[in-house]
């Protein structure tokens, strides 16, 4: 199995306050080795694509829902009082480039807010609140890191991993492990975020509707 070497710091973690789940390494500093020009290959042939339909629209209607909303409403908290509802959108749009830029060597952050930000997200500077135009501008251009791995990766290459040595520890991400868990990270904040906003008398956000069909019983 083909294997590329990464060693790089410490990944956006989400904070451990109302049951978020916390990354095993959040607060290592890592070393950071590449093999190669440190970027992963390309794959020939026909894309993951077609098994993550749906996808967008998850992303779609999260930018849909966070576009027009206010400074205020933006600000309401996410599970503990000082994680606001931009600070979480902030953190799915960072993973993205963290997983696929930094971790698997894609191209593209550069495309995006984060370019040369090294391991500091937006939500790590809880300060400077985001704007709706901002995350939504995040969510798309790096949804767009996504789109073009889905339409490379093909599904013999979902095997390829990546090493990332954090500490004295040593984890091998699979290019397949690493879409799954963005896809139900990705879920996991939203639904949290839609909870927010449905419990604040706003919109919630259906991630569900788009693929399926209603008929006449």
């Amino acid at each position: 199995m083909e294997s590329l070497d990464r060693t790089q710091g410490p990944a956006r973690a989400d904070p451990p306050e109302g049951g978020r789940e916390e990354e095993d390494d959040a607060e290592e500093a890592d070393e950071r080795e590449t093999e190669d020009d440190g970027k992963a290959p390309v794959s020939q042939g026909p894309g993951v694509a077609p098994f993550f339909k749906g996808w967008q629209l998850q992303n779609e209607r999260l930018v849909g829902a966070l576009r027009p909303l206010g400074a205020e409403q933006l600000g309401l908290p996410v599970g503990s009082p000082d994680w606001p509802i931009w600070a979480s959108a902030s953190h799915i749009a960072g993973t993205r480039v963290f997983w696929l830029c930094t971790v698997f060597g894609e191209p593209g952050i550069e495309t995006t807010p984060f370019a040369g930000s090294g391991y500091v997200g937006w939500e790590d500077d809880l300060g400077h609140p985001r704007s709706g135009e901002e995350l939504a501008g995040a969510l798309g251009s790096t949804w767009r890191i996504i789109e073009r791995c889905l339409a490379t990766w093909t599904p013999e290459s979902l095997g390829q991993e990546a090493r990332r040595v954090s500490g004295s520890e040593v984890q091998l991400h699979t290019r397949q492990s690493v879409l799954f868990r963005m896809l139900t990270h990705e879920a996991y904040h939203t639904g949290e975020i839609s909870l927010t906003l449905g419990s604040a008398g706003l919109d919630a956000i259906d991630l569900w509707r788009g693929l399926g069909r209603v008929v006449q019983s």
